[in-house]
């Protein structure tokens, strides 16, 4: 009697290829795509939270973030005004974040935001890359903004300002300095303000898309569930045989849209980053450099173009029906 109860025990125990039983479509389907439990929760706890603490502060409404500016503009000049700033790491003009980053500000924004705008409006299921031209202009016609703004401080302070030596008084700054002479600055408007403050809203404005990515994303999760819902009824009703040659495709479909969400939200994370350190390092202009009336000038005139390019021209000037016209943010998707 024992023997024999250990018998059936031992049968039952054994895994179904064992036995040669074969799993249902449906279990083999899981066991290829559904990933562990537990260690998705764990990942994915922190990800949410550092997600939404992205969306919720760092990337806040634009008009609240000009009003933060501001105020970090008005107390880092006061601040200046009265000489009480502390001699920090931010005070050096040649330390490394200054000379590698904020000098570099225009080039480090754009080599993130150009593969996150391509990415966000890229559509997975009809594979059509036309769109992103659309989307990719606003970020040609904000180059060309920050190329022409930058140059025309140059060239103002070019104008105004002098060389100290007298055979280099009508030279330019550039052969001034490089004669070892001193300077004298005239209206020196604060490129560094305008870079830093123009870069912030940009990136505030083209992050929007990624709202509006949740979204197809969401709405490719449901419609990948239902298929293979159908699919795995369809295959349980025509057999084995026809299982095995389509279960994988949906595999393949589901770890390639995976992987282009999670580059998204990689680059998401980043732009984040980037965005504290651009705040802290406006927030070293406004306490270490440049006088108050001009890093005012430069910060009313990188507002002024964001308003005319994100909240008019974009917003309603757009046509969609022409791919070479820009659009909002996350529009068409």
């Amino acid at each position: 009697m024992d023997k024999q109860y250990l018998n059936v025990a031992a049968r039952r125990s054994l895994p179904s290829s064992s036995t040669g039983a074969k799993p249902s479509v449906g279990t083999q389907q899981q066991q290829s795509t559904l990933p562990n439990s537990s260690s998705q929760d764990l990942f994915n706890y922190p990800k949410r939270w550092v997600l939404f603490f992205c969306h919720r502060f760092i990337f806040a409404e634009a008009d609240l973030k000009i009003i933060f500016y501001f105020c970090l503009l008005l107390v880092g000049s006061t601040i200046k005004g009265f000489d009480i700033a502390p001699q920090t790491f931010l005070s050096d003009k040649r330390n490394t974040l200054n000379t590698y980053f904020a000098k570099l500000g225009w080039g480090w924004t754009m080599g993130l935001l150009l593969p996150f705008v391509c990415l966000t409006n890229f559509d997975y299921t009809t594979r059509k890359y036309e769109f992103i031209l659309k989307h990719l202009i606003r970020l040609l016609i904000a180059t060309g903004i920050w190329y022409g703004i930058t140059s025309l401080f140059q060239y103002i302070e070019s104008l105004t300002g002098h060389c100290e030596h007298l055979e280099y008084s009508k030279a330019s700054r550039q052969i001034c300095l490089k004669g070892g002479h001193k300077w004298e600055e005239g209206y020196d408007l604060s490129g560094h303000t305008f870079l830093l403050m123009y870069s912030l809203l940009v990136i505030n404005e083209e992050v929007k898309s990624y709202e509006t990515w949740k979204k197809s994303e969401l709405s490719y999760k449901e419609n990948s569930e239902e298929k293979s819902e159908l699919k795995s009824k369809q295959q349980r009703n025509d057999g084995d045989a026809q299982s095995s040659s389509s279960a994988p495709v949906n595999y393949i479909d589901w770890f390639g849209f995976y992987k282009l969400s999670l580059a998204i939200k990689c680059l998401y994370t980043v732009l984040a980053l980037l965005t504290v350190l651009w705040e802290i390092m406006l927030l070293s202009t406004a306490l270490y450099f440049h006088l108050m009336l001009h890093k005012f000038f430069a910060a009313v005139l990188a507002v002024l173009m964001w308003f005319i390019t994100y909240r008019y021209w974009y917003k309603y000037r757009s046509d969609p029906s022409n791919i070479f016209i820009p659009c909002l943010p996350g529009d068409g998707l």
